[in-house]
């Protein structure tokens, strides 16, 4: 049982040394704010991060591990209150892919529903091996923030009530045969309990106008597992 956990914990932190890396060959995308609407729409980069403790499952043992599932600065594309983002780059040694899809509210008060996923397949350190997680969000409520000249809206907030607006996490690491990925590794629950020591849930949300992360340069936040920024 001890090669197991060990094989688990190098496969975790493994994902810890990820960046949100994507070199100048990502897909063209071409990002715009949308006009007439209220000033959160002016935001064209999303960042977005959920910081907790989670159980995964690995050859039917479960272990905890602290981590942060995000989505570090993607630019997306508004029509109307709707929002999106699908790009594709690689990086050093892997190739990377980001997906993101949502909406607002018209006057921007809310995020009714958003969808942020993250796909690293490794070609170098461990060859096909493939990490995905998606998060799904709805009735995210938005501040107008103080840094008006970059965050058109925001969310940060701790604790167990955290729960009421994460609809669905799904995360995966596995072996990539062909075009199937053969799962070893998977979630199966985030601990909501109001921790203390910085171990609490943590929910991030901001709709920017520069980039604030770079999806260029390594970033120890890239679905980084450790502790909570």
């Amino acid at each position: 049982m001890l090669h197991l956990r060990g094989a688990f914990l190098a496969a975790l932190l493994a994902v810890a040394s990820i960046g949100a890396a994507c070199s100048s060959g990502q897909s063209p995308v071409t990002t715009g704010a949308s006009p007439g609407l209220g000033p959160v729409q002016q935001g064209i980069y999303l960042n977005a991060s959920l910081y907790g403790m989670i159980d995964y499952q690995w050859e039917g043992d479960i272990f905890s591990w602290p981590t942060t599932l995000d989505a570090p600065s993607v630019p997306i594309v508004w029509m109307g209150p709707i929002f999106s983002a699908d790009l594709q780059g690689v990086g050093a040694g892997k190739d990377m892919s980001f997906l993101v899809h949502g909406s607002t509210s018209d006057d921007g008060a809310w995020v009714n529903t958003l969808l942020y996923s993250k796909r690293i397949v490794y070609k170098d350190t461990i060859p096909n091996r493939v990490v995905f997680y998606q998060v799904t969000l709805r009735n995210v409520p938005l501040t107008a923030a103080a840094d008006t000249a970059n965050v058109t809206g925001s969310f940060d907030q701790k604790g167990a009530e955290l729960w009421k607006y994460v609809q669905k996490i799904e995360y995966v690491q596995g072996t990539l045969v062909g075009t199937t990925v053969v799962p070893d590794v998977v979630f199966r629950a985030i601990d909501w309990r109001d921790r203390t020591g910085g171990q609490e849930p943590r929910l991030k949300l901001a709709f920017e106008k520069v980039p604030s992360e770079s999806m260029i340069a390594d970033s120890p936040s890239g679905g980084s597992m450790g502790m909570g920024r």
